[in-house]
């Protein structure tokens, strides 16, 4: 059985003193949604800025810890020859006290500070000593760090600075107009778990028949367990593999079939027992959710960046998803299964 749904909704806008620029993708601003959390908790909330699409920003935008979400993509559009004047001007406006760099854009950085905001924190590289003037608030850090850079490169920032940092689990919460949608979808099984196929990239998908052997591994200790397929339509073709390689009676919900809002998507992930899915978007998601999440590792090591994430890497490492052991995926997943959250 195969079920799909949508829906929408509206976020609130309102002012802040602070704000966070992330140039990355989807994943990028979840991973860092756990620093967010933690500055807000010190300047109350604050406007994220970031290059993502405004129906992705929605998701984003209906968390307590940000009151506004800007997306630069959106603000500047195809005025890339005045987009540092045009930075300043938006900037300018907010009335800002502060500004986080997670990522490094010159014309983002001469923006800021142009625009005069007082409070301009960044990391470099010592090579890259001649942006010092465009901050007050710095460390350098070295050019090869575990994976998620950015987050323990802002940690460097942070503590050189007096802060007693540490960042906030969970951090994301699923929009209570999509918590109905998600549970009705879920009502059929007790519990769920979530297979992460979403990769745009064809090398980067675990492929659907690895995903299925793993599945029919769980189903034979938990028969009334239920499998959240996460993605969007273009991995739709990952998700047919995986069905036809499942028994005919499991209970799946579809995400790829019908490339759902983020909001739903994310309460479906917040309704979830497991998420086992490749290095991407959706598993930041889960891990900012709080749910037990393992990362399918085959082209790059992960530091662990909270208690509930485990990687399992590809044999060699770095060698490819091909490489990484179905076995020791199933065995994992029904050690996590079973064990109290």
């Amino acid at each position: 059985m195969t079920t799909t749904a949508a829906a929408s909704t509206a976020a609130p806008v309102s002012a802040a003193t602070a704000a966070v620029f992330i140039s990355g993708a989807i994943g990028d601003n979840a991973v860092h949604m756990g620093l967010i959390k933690w500055l807000a908790l010190r300047h109350g909330p604050l406007v994220l800025i970031n290059y993502l699409a405004d129906d992705v920003n929605a998701m984003f935008a209906e968390q307590p810890c940000l009151a506004r979400v800007i997306s630069i993509r959106s603000t500047l559009g195809p005025d890339r020859p005045r987009r540092t004047a045009l930075t300043r001007e938006l900037l300018e406006s907010l009335a800002l006290q502060h500004v986080y760099h997670v990522n490094f854009e010159t014309f983002f950085a001469l923006a800021a500070w142009r625009a005069g905001i007082p409070n301009r924190y960044a990391y470099l590289p010592r090579r890259a000593f001649i942006r010092l003037p465009m901050f007050s608030h710095h460390a350098f850090v070295p050019d090869r760090t575990p994976h998620p850079r950015s987050l323990y490169w802002m940690q460097t920032v942070l503590e050189r600075h007096g802060f007693d940092y540490a960042p906030v689990w969970p951090n994301l919460e699923p929009s209570p107009a999509f918590v109905a949608d998600a549970r009705a979808l879920t009502a059929g099984r007790p519990r769920w778990v979530t297979l992460g196929m979403s990769s745009s990239v064809a090398v980067r998908q675990w492929g659907g028949t690895r995903f299925a052997t793993v599945a029919r591994a769980i189903q034979t200790h938990h028969p009334d367990i239920g499998f959240i397929l996460f993605g969007h339509r273009d991995v739709a073709a990952v998700a047919t593999e995986f069905l036809s390689q499942m028994p005919a009676d499991t209970v799946v919900v579809n995400l790829p079939a019908i490339g759902p809002d983020l909001r739903l998507s994310l309460a479906l992930l917040a309704e979830s027992s497991l998420y086992v899915g490749n290095d991407s978007s959706g598993m930041n998601l889960a891990a900012a959710v709080g749910i037990p999440t393992i990362g399918l590792f085959g082209f790059r090591s992960l530091s662990a960046f909270c208690e509930h994430l485990k990687p399992v890497y590809a044999t060699p490492p770095e060698s490819g998803m091909a490489n990484i052991d179905v076995a020791e995926v199933a065995a994992l997943s029904l050690k996590l299964l079973a064990a109290p959250h």
